[in-house]
């Protein structure tokens, strides 16, 4: 290979790495808001009130968590009374306690970077990185370039962590972190 070839793929493989450190820094920054957020408990706390409400007396009453999911049909729930839905009986309860929605929308709308990205899709681009490293020769590039990614896995797996941490303090059924997964619906549902 020539030299401006090998320059050109360390460029590359540099660039990509930094990328990935950026977006991870999202994320984190993201869980951080979500796990610092005063409202977000009460908000998720009256949903599971106002669920097991909902379903007294069925299999589903009495639930001491939800899936994010839920969240999503929340809209979609009516009530017996013409023009007024589930989300309008949240919203009043939610009002009662002194909870700001337009703010809460505000907030979480500075997730939206953060929603866009995957943990799974960065540990992927990580597993292609270092196999296209293994089959190089150990040179400088490949030692130095080992120990980034080794460095970028440590933070993917903090990162993991925080995000079942967070999961499981809000009593969240949510196995996978995935694209639009629990980010994005604290976004849609804000």
């Amino acid at each position: 290979r020539d030299k401006v070839s090998l320059l050109i793929e360390h460029h590359r493989f540099d660039l990509d790495i930094t990328i990935i450190i950026q977006n991870l820094d999202k994320i984190s920054k993201a869980l951080q808001q979500i796990n610092t957020n005063d409202k977000l408990p009460i908000v998720l706390g009256t949903v599971l009130s106002l669920l097991n409400y909902l379903n007294r007396g069925t299999v589903y009453g009495g639930a001491t968590s939800f899936s994010l999911n839920d969240l999503n049909l929340i809209k979609d729930i009516k009530s017996k009374v013409h023009g007024v839905k589930f989300i309008n009986y949240l919203a009043m309860e939610l009002e009662k306690k002194n909870v700001n929605l337009v703010e809460m929308q505000a907030e979480f709308s500075r997730l939206q970077s953060a929603a866009r990205i995957s943990i799974n899709d960065i540990n992927s681009k990580l597993n292609i990185a270092q196999r296209m490293l293994a089959a190089r020769p150990r040179d400088p590039f490949v030692r130095a370039s080992s120990r980034r990614i080794y460095d970028v896995m440590k933070i993917v797996q903090k990162t993991t962590a925080e995000y079942s941490r967070i999961t499981r303090n809000y009593g969240i059924k949510e196995e996978l972190l995935k694209q639009d997964s629990m980010i994005q619906t604290f976004i849609n549902f804000a």
